[in-house]
């Protein structure tokens, strides 16, 4: 009986990654250009675009060695939750344009990555991914992981907000730890969650960041 036990819960967690890669999946379908649609028919809000640029360019951090660049990263990550960094963000970008003119747009991806990725997530009004991080399946997945299913998600409901799920995703968010994630789905069934693509997302392979959209449900974030 043990053993049975076991082997469902094992296969029930197979199932869970399955629906998770499924979801991720809907957001790798098309080019860059109906990816791009995409989002903005999805009215993803200037604050997830630029938390998406912020983790993308995290993801190919080792190729960024401008500190100036390395500085704007962090700086617009913290203007994701306060407008009153928007100057400071604009008067650094200025700084970096300088470093990017070297290369351009259109540069080989390395060299792209390298000097011209920041500047280019600093757009001040974005509406859609940067170009350069609209292709690879790398960039589209830590896309759906900040912005959710494609297709959206059923209601989240304000009663599973706990005060162990927000302060798990409190923390997960403040740190960018986030392998707190299971138990955040366990709390959210204790809450009396039903929701499988939340807690399906919560207990799949990731990748998670700042910005994933189960945390920010959580936490009240759009």
């Amino acid at each position: 009986m043990g053993e049975d036990r076991h082997v469902l819960q094992d296969s029930l967690g197979r199932t869970e990654v399955k629906k998770a890669r499924a979801a991720k999946n809907l957001w790798r379908q098309g080019d860059a250009y109906d990816m791009r649609r995409a989002v903005m028919k999805f009215r993803a809000s200037a604050r997830k675009v630029r938390l998406h640029s912020v983790a993308c360019c995290r993801f190919v951090a080792k190729h960024i060695r401008n500190p100036d660049s390395l500085a704007l990263i962090d700086l617009l990550e913290r203007r994701a939750d306060d407008e009153s960094l928007a100057d400071a963000v604009s008067t650094l970008r200025r700084k970096v344009k300088r470093w990017a003119e070297g290369v351009g747009p259109f540069a080989q991806k390395i060299n792209w990555y390298a000097r011209f990725a920041v500047w280019a997530s600093t757009e001040p009004q974005p509406r859609a991914p940067v170009w350069g991080f609209s292709y690879r399946y790398d960039f589209r997945d830590i896309l759906a992981e900040v912005l959710g299913p494609r297709g959206g998600t059923a209601p989240f409901l304000p009663e599973w907000r706990s005060d162990t799920a927000v302060s798990l995703a409190a923390h997960m968010y403040d740190s960018r730890d986030f392998s707190a994630m299971p138990i955040l789905a366990d709390a959210l069934q204790d809450a009396g969650c039903d929701n499988g693509g939340v807690l399906d997302h919560c207990r799949g392979e990731g990748p998670h960041v700042r910005g994933c959209w189960v945390v920010d449900l959580v936490l009240g974030k759009a």
